[in-house]
């Protein structure tokens, strides 16, 4: 199964926005785990290292959206998505260390909720994968980080419980993301029409019916990727999407049952 039609990534225009509100959302995040650092005094000083740290990053990472050029969006999307997956293993790590009896699991769902919101199901796996590999490598080196909720089974338990909201949170996105096309595609002035034999009718997103209108006249996927402003791949992505919706072989045939269909 291609994991982009299970749930795509968020589209290249939209990242640089959304990197603007995950700041915010991390200003916010920085401020409440240090108003939990004043309350839970057991955590140290070790906490407001590591609050003097996300504090830095995230003050780093706004110059960056300033400062940085389009085409560093969806590496820029990609380093944050790993760096907060990070700090979610680890500030939970140190809570449940210093807290007897606590299993603060729940802050990494976090970081897998921003992996799915910018990669799609490809960020599910992406997160699910950083905790392996940070979980193995605390367990192998013998770290304290998460001690009691990976001894025995630990370590599997969590990977599933992590992978069972993993597959929830995919599923509501994907759930909201038809909801929001079925919703906009008729107001947007798209015709929904059977194809012929009574197959299932044609819906189409704005986007992709920005680039059908590109690709009916003549524009390549790096002329189309210009002019909206995407990433070559995207544009791949969408072209792709709407040889699949329109049941056709090559763009010229998608062009023409288009045209058949009165999409264009």
């Amino acid at each position: 199964m291609n994991l982009s039609e299970l749930l795509p990534a968020l589209a290249a225009d939209r990242v640089r926005p959304n990197l603007r509100i995950g700041i915010v959302l991390r200003w916010i995040t920085i401020a409440l785990v240090a108003a939990g650092g004043m309350l839970t005094p057991k955590l140290g000083t070790f906490l407001l290292y590591l609050v003097a740290i996300a504090t830095a990053y995230n003050g780093g990472v706004m110059v960056l959206v300033a400062r940085a050029p389009a085409a560093w969006d969806r590496r820029l999307a990609v380093a944050v998505t790993i760096i907060d997956s990070l700090f979610g293993f680890i500030f939970p790590g140190l809570y449940a260390i210093q807290v007897a009896g606590s299993e603060p699991l729940s802050a990494y769902v976090f970081g897998i909720i921003e992996a799915v919101f910018y990669f799609g199901a490809a960020g599910a796996i992406l997160s699910l994968g950083i905790f392996v590999v940070a979980a193995l490598t605390v367990k192998v080196l013998g770290l304290p980080l998460f001690g009691q909720l990976f001894a025995g089974g630990g370590l599997v338990n969590s990977v599933l419980l992590l992978g069972m909201i993993a597959v929830c949170v995919v599923a509501t996105f994907r759930l909201r993301l038809a909801a929001g096309e079925t919703e906009t595609a008729a107001p947007e002035g798209t015709r929904v029409e059977a194809l012929d034999g009574g197959e299932p009718p044609v819906r189409l997103s704005r986007r992709e019916r920005e680039v059908l209108r590109l690709v009916a006249e003549g524009y390549s996927n790096t002329m189309i990727a210009s002019r909206l402003r995407l990433s070559d791949s995207t544009v791949k992505g969408y072209v792709e999407n709407l040889l699949f919706h329109l049941n056709a072989r090559n763009r010229a045939e998608a062009v023409a049952t288009a045209s058949r269909l009165r999409l264009l």
